[in-house]
């Protein structure tokens, strides 16, 4: 289930270019219930100092951020939910956009 919260547009170098667009929109999700629909290609790998992402290894699509910081939740990106009534009945007290220089 996603938690209520904030959502994140990314614009990092990072995100651009592994999402192949101008930002990256990321949800928060409670590891405790977050299920993959098929998790048989999912690979985890670091691709920061602070956080590692879910990649599909038959695609190559970065699928969620896993932050050092929160090891209770996950961030799958927004594009990537097939169930578009979550993102709809979530509760956004902020949206926030990040960008950052270092990545």
């Amino acid at each position: 289930a996603l938690l209520p919260g904030e959502a994140q547009h990314c614009y990092c170098k990072l995100c651009r270019r592994l999402s192949g667009s101008v930002a990256q929109s990321w949800v928060p999700a409670s590891l405790e219930t977050f299920r993959w629909s098929s998790s048989s290609s999912l690979r985890l790998m670091r691709t920061t100092n602070h956080g590692q992402r879910h990649f599909c290894s038959a695609c190559g699509t970065d699928l969620t951020i896993v932050y050092d910081s929160q090891p209770d939740c996950v961030w799958p990106a927004a594009g990537t939910l097939e169930d578009s009534e979550v993102l709809s009945k979530a509760v956004w007290y902020r949206v926030i956009h990040i960008c950052c220089s270092m990545m």
